[in-house]
C-alpha cells in the first residue's frame, strides 16, 4: 500500500518540526523543574508529535491532567514552575486562574506559565485579567499545533466545526488556521508553484498563503526546491453530496461505526468466556491494515482468509526447522508474526461489527433511497421513502441528510416540495426542529428552486461521469466503488485537475455551487514559469497537495489513494483536511436541540 508521501521523503519530517517547537518553547521557560498540566482533550493530538521521554529530556519532570471534574494537586516540591498546555476555553481557562491564584496550590516561591494550543487569544488575556492573574509572574505563550500528521499521506488540521462556523456563524478562524498548517509545509516541502482552487472558503486560503509568505518573507523556504507540484483547494461547499452518502470502504465505514477519536478507537474482542478491550491506531504501520483500508466491505471477507492462511503456514514453518540457522530465523520472525496475528484478530472483529451494520434493514432501505436519488431517479416530486420514514418517525438525522441529497441531485426542492417537508418535519418531530432546518438552508445543503433554474445535475454528472455503470467491489477499475456506485466529486475534480486540467470541465466547475474557481502561481526561485500554458494546466505534474476546506471523508480519501497507485496515472496526493466527516457525522453541528418548555412564558 505505496501512500503518496514516502515519494516526499516522510511526513516524519513535519512531525519533528512540531516536536523541536514545543521541546524548544519549554526549554525557553524560566523553570528548571517543570511540573506539565495538561488539558486532556490535547493529550492524545499533542502526543502524536512528541513522546513522554522527549518532555522529560527537556525539564518536564512530572505531568497531570485536568479532568473533568475533581481537581489537581499541590506543585510537587522538586518543580519550580507549574506550565499548562491548554486550549483558549473561558471554562479550562477558569480553571487555570483559580489554581494559579491559590497559593496553597502554587506557593508564591513558584512561578507559571500557560500555553495556549494552538494559539493565544485577546479574549482568553482578558479572561485571565478579569480573573485577577498577575501576568507578571505567569508566562503566556502559546504552541501552533495547527497541523497532526495521521499517516504518510494524510494530515489533520483539527478543526472539526470549520463547516458549520464558517457558513452558520462566518467564523473564519479555521481558514486562518488551515492557511498557516499549509505554510508548515511550504518550510518542509518548498514553495507549491502551482495553486488552484473551487469556491469561496478556497479562495480565501489560497489569499491567505500568498499573503503570508509576503509578510513572512521566507527566503529560507524559496531555497528549497519545490517537492510538490500542485497545491489543490477544494471548498467542501462545492461537494456537499459527498459527505451526505454513506461510505462502503473499510476506513469509511468503521469511521461511521466507530467514531474513532485521532484514528484511535476500542475493539472488544472475544476471548474465551470473556472480552478483551484492545486500544488500536488505525494507520499504515498495521501491515493487516494498510491493506485493508481502502478495499470495498465486500471484499474483506476474502483478504482476511488469506491473510490467515498466510500466518498459519508461517507458524506451521516452525515444524520444519531443522538446524539451528533455521530455527534462528523462524525465532527473528516470532514478534511479526505474532503482530500480525493480533491485527487479524482485531480486524475480523470490526469486519463482523461493521458488516452487522452494512446488512441491517434500515441500512439497506437507506442505500437503496439515496442509490436512487443520486442517480438521479425523480428528484422533482415528494420521495416516497421519505415520506414513510417521517411518518413513522423515523431518525431525524437520516431524513435530513436524504432531504439533502434530494436537493442538491435535484438543484433545489421545488418550493411547494420544501414547504411539504418542513410541515411534516415539524407535525412529526416538533417545530423546534425547524431551527435544523434553518440551519441547513443558510448552510446551501437545503435551497429552494428559483423560478426558471434549471438543474444542473444531470450535466455534472455525466460531464463528472459520477455514476458508471460498470462496478467491480474486489478488482475495482475505478474509484466509484467507494460508495457502490458513486463518484465523489471533489475526487473527480482532482483527477480532471492532473489530467487532462480544469480547462476541459469549466462547465461543470461553473454548475457547482460554492463560488469561483481561481488559479495563481507562486513564483519560485531558478524555475521557469513562463510559457503559453501556466504550469497550472499542466498534465504531467507528480506530488499534489489536497487541501479540503471543511473537512473530507475517507471515501475521498481512498478515492485519490486509488487514483496515485494507479499505473496510468501521473500524480500522488497527499490529503489536509480539516476534520474527517462520515454521513453519520456532517450533520451533527446542525442539529439543535431546542427546550421550548423553556421558552414558554406561560408553563
Amino acid at each position: 500500500n505505496n501512500t503518496s508521501m514516502s515519494h516526499l521523503g516522510n511526513v516524519g519530517r513535519l512531525k519533528d518540526l512540531l516536536c523541536n517547537e514545543l521541546l524548544a518553547l519549554l526549554d525557553s521557560l524560566k523553570g528548571k523543574n517543570l511540573l506539565l498540566v495538561w488539558d486532556k482533550p490535547l493529550m492524545t493530538p499533542v502526543n502524536m508529535v512528541v513522546d513522554t521521554n522527549s518532555l522529560k529530556q527537556h525539564k518536564v519532570h512530572t505531568m497531570y491532567s485536568i479532568e473533568a471534574t475533581g481537581s489537581i494537586g499541590t506543585v510537587p516540591a522538586e518543580c519550580d514552575m507549574a506550565v499548562f498546555l491548554v486550549r483558549p476555553d473561558p471554562t479550562i481557562i477558569k480553571y487555570v486562574a483559580t489554581y494559579v491564584n491559590d497559593k496553597s496550590k502554587l506557593p508564591t516561591s513558584k512561578s507559571a506559565a500557560i500555553v495556549f494550543v494552538p494559539n493565544k487569544t485577546i479574549p482568553c488575556e482578558n479572561l485571565l485579567r478579569e480573573l485577577k492573574v498577575d501576568l507578571n509572574r505567569v508566562q503566556l505563550t502559546e504552541f501552533q499545533l495547527d497541523l497532526l500528521p495521521f499517516d504518510n499521506d494524510l494530515l489533520l488540521c483539527d478543526w472539526p466545526n470549520a463547516f458549520r462556523d464558517y457558513h452558520l456563524k462566518s467564523d473564519i478562524s479555521s481558514l486562518h488556521y488551515l492557511s498557516r498548517a499549509i505554510m508548515k509545509i511550504q518550510t518542509v516541502f518548498g514553495i507549491i508553484p502551482n495553486i488552484a482552487c473551487k469556491g469561496e472558503a478556497a479562495k480565501r486560503v489560497c489569499d491567505n498563503i500568498i499573503r503570508m509568505r509576503r509578510e513572512y518573507d521566507l527566503e529560507d523556504t524559496a531555497a528549497i526546491a519545490p517537492q510538490i507540484d500542485n497545491l489543490i483547494i477544494i471548498d467542501r461547499s462545492c461537494d456537499p453530496l459527498t459527505p451526505l452518502v454513506p461510505q462502503l470502504n473499510f476506513e469509511g465505514l468503521i469511521e461511521e461505526v466507530y467514531r474513532p477519536k485521532y484514528t484511535r478507537i476500542v475493539v472488544s474482542i472475544p476471548r474465551d468466556n470473556d472480552v478483551e478491550e484492545r486500544k488500536v491506531a488505525l494507520n499504515s504501520a498495521d501491515e493487516v491494515f494498510a491493506d485493508l483500508r481502502d478495499r470495498h466491505i465486500n471484499a474483506i471477507g476474502k483478504l482476511l482468509s488469506k491473510f490467515a492462511r498466510n500466518i498459519s503456514a508461517q507458524f506451521d514453518e516452525r515444524h520444519q526447522a531443522t538446524t539451528v540457522a533455521e530455527l534462528k530465523k523462524i525465532v527473528s520472525k516470532l514478534p511479526h508474526m505474532q503482530a500480525a496475528k493480533n491485527s487479524l484478530a482485531v480486524f475480523t472483529t470490526v469486519t463482523e461489527k461493521v458488516k452487522a451494520h452494512t446488512e441491517s434493514d434500515e441500512y439497506m432501505d437507506l442505500y437503496e433511497c439515496q442509490h436512487e436519488l443520486v442517480h438521479g431517479y425523480e428528484t422533482d416530486r415528494a420521495n416516497p421513502f421519505i415520506e414513510s420514514l417521517i411518518a413513522r418517525e423515523g431518525p431525524l438525522p437520516d431524513v435530513l441528510r436524504l432531504i439533502c441529497i434530494q436537493s442538491f441531485c435535484n438543484g433545489g426542492l421545488k418550493p411547494k416540495l420544501a414547504q411539504q417537508y418542513m410541515r411534516d418535519i415539524a407535525q412529526a418531530y416538533g417545530a423546534d426542529k425547524l431551527v435544523t432546518w434553518c440551519n441547513l438552508v443558510k448552510a446551501g445543503l437545503i435551497a429552494e428552486q428559483k423560478p426558471g433554474a434549471r438543474n444542473h445535475y444531470s450535466a455534472i454528472k455525466t460531464t463528472l461521469s459520477l455514476c458508471p455503470e460498470q462496478l467491480s467491489e474486489e478488482a475495482p477499475a475505478d474509484f466509484h466503488y467507494v460508495t457502490s456506485g458513486y463518484a465523489p466529486i471533489s475526487a473527480r475534480l482532482v483527477q480532471k485537475f492532473s489530467q487532462p486540467g480544469w480547462r476541459g470541465i469549466r462547465d461543470a466547475l461553473d454548475f457547482l455551487p460554492g463560488g469561483p474557481v481561481y488559479e495563481a502561481i507562486q513564483k519560485v526561485k531558478g524555475l521557469r514559469q513562463d510559457g503559453p500554458v501556466p504550469p497550472v494546466y499542466s498534465a504531467d505534474t507528480k506530488h499534489n497537495l489536497v487541501v479540503f476546506v471543511g473537512g473530507a471523508t475517507y471515501s475521498e480519501i481512498s478515492a485519490l489513494r486509488f487514483l496515485s497507485q494507479s499505473d496510468d496515472f501521473p500524480a500522488d496526493y497527499i490529503v489536509l483536511t480539516t476534520g474527517l466527516l462520515s454521513s453519520q457525522s456532517f450533520l451533527d453541528p446542525f442539529i439543535e436541540e431546542i427546550n421550548l418548555t423553556n421558552l414558554n412564558p406561560f408553563v
